[in-house]
């Protein structure tokens, strides 16, 4: 009776706060921007702090023109990331982030983002806040305010701290805690943890002469950080309420905190969702799709058996018996390209395949079958594909320069010609 009493008062109290956090959710002046990232803000020109989009964090090898932001909770982790250990928190009042952007291209709880120029970003208010690890916190002490920056301890956590911050520690992470401190993993959780950390990280402890030495360093970090992120966390839903603003726990995809978020950006004309699969059913995503078809034709191991076009510069005929053999149409206007030794342009062929791919996904929002071209959809997502396109004409350029010095280069162009001869349009990119 005790243990069904207890789970009826649990059930009991996360809906009394759920209907809390509903009706505080349902004003966007409570509403504050929360973005969990890896890198300290960049400043401007103009002495502005700014987040870059991924595009220009990336050098515009990829497309991806959008900054992503949580409201009043830092993001959970996902099929798409994990952000539990990063280190740095910028915090915003949402409202005042609107007017230094405009407004953003979808709002929701888990997932709103803005679409931002490339030479802009998303300019930080001056009202922002940042939480962000520090080696001089005074002992005692977990974490500190100072002005605008919230400083917290991030290493050397002593053992009353650490169990301090194990009683914070969910169920699931506590209990992870607990198998790192005694090394007692399972083979296939060894094999996770050195998954996680790459090749170079796997490399290493197959070399290594005492690799449960290795594997105790590698889990010793791994609780650091966990013990880090919690202090973090802390520091964050302190630092938000000393901002004025309360930290909500509902954030399941459609919990009532996300349906009134929803419902408050369609009243101020936002496209609201109370999920967080707004941007992979959006147009951006069908342009990202378009960015790694293209991407997997220059440089992936997708379509081709080893590489893509600008891997090739030593062996030419390998190259050009996969590029006519590859069943892709979309590499047509590359051969097209190479045998008129003309400039690919890709901008071109950017904007029709997201033009007729956009007919396959208009569905989930209609609006979008309305736009005629990139630009009238969104202009600052327009200049960074651009700025993409512009960069991977000039590589392959530089490696159809490179390429016809070699000797078998006309052979590979005689080859390609095979691929005009059957008939296969250089200028189809149908699917």
């Amino acid at each position: 009776m005790n243990k069904f009493t207890n789970a009826m008062n649990l059930l009991y109290e996360q809906q009394y706060m759920s209907d809390i956090e509903q009706k505080y959710m349902s004003d966007m002046n409570n509403y504050l921007a929360v973005h969990a990232t890896a890198y300290l803000p960049k400043v401007n020109k103009n002495g502005k702090k700014y987040i870059p989009s991924t595009a220009m964090s990336q050098n515009f090898e990829h497309t991806r023109s959008t900054v992503h932001i949580t409201l009043n909770h830092i993001v959970n982790g996902h099929a798409y990331g994990d952000w539990s250990e990063m280190p740095y928190v910028i915090m915003s009042p949402f409202n005042d982030l609107m007017k230094e952007n405009g407004t953003p291209a979808e709002m929701s709880a888990v997932d709103t983002y803005f679409s931002v120029h490339p030479d802009k970003g998303l300019i930080l208010p001056s009202n922002y806040h940042i939480v962000m690890p520090a080696d001089d916190i005074p002992a005692g002490k977990l974490y500190e305010i100072r002005g605008n920056i919230t400083a917290y301890k991030h290493e050397n956590f002593t053992d009353a701290e650490e169990q301090q911050l194990k009683k914070q520690m969910s169920h699931i992470n506590a209990e992870t805690y607990e198998k790192y401190k005694t090394g007692e993993l399972a083979d296939y959780e060894i094999e996770s943890e050195l998954y996680s950390i790459g090749e170079t990280g796997k490399k290493l402890y197959d070399g290594a002469k005492d690799k449960k030495a290795f594997l105790r360093g590698l889990l010793e970090n791994k609780r650091n950080a966990m013990l880090a992120s919690e202090v973090r966390n802390m520091a964050m839903k302190n630092t938000a309420e000393n901002m004025g603003f309360n930290i909500i726990q509902n954030v399941y995809d459609g919990s009532d905190p996300l349906q009134a978020v929803a419902k408050t950006a369609t009243l101020h004309n936002i496209s609201g969702n109370s999920s967080n699969k707004g941007h992979s059913n959006s147009m951006y995503s069908t342009m990202e799709t378009v960015t790694t078809d293209i991407n997997m034709i220059l440089y992936g191991n997708c379509f081709f058996k080893d590489k893509g076009i600008l891997n090739y510069t030593d062996d030419i005929k390998k190259l050009g018996q996969e590029l006519i053999t590859t069943d892709m149409p979309k590499k047509n206007i590359f051969i097209q390209s190479l045998i008129n030794n003309a400039p690919v342009n890709l901008y071109n062929l950017f904007t029709e395949i997201f033009n007729r791919t956009k007919e396959l996904f208009y569905c989930y929002d209609k609006k979008y079958k309305s736009y005629k071209t990139i630009a009238d959809w969104d202009s600052n997502t327009a200049e960074t594909i651009r700025r993409y396109c512009d960069k991977q004409e000039k590589n392959f350029e530089q490696w159809r320069q490179k390429a016809s010095k070699s000797a078998e280069y006309k052979d590979f162009i005689n080859l390609l010609r095979i691929q005009q001869t059957k008939n296969i349009s250089t200028n189809s990119y149908e699917y």
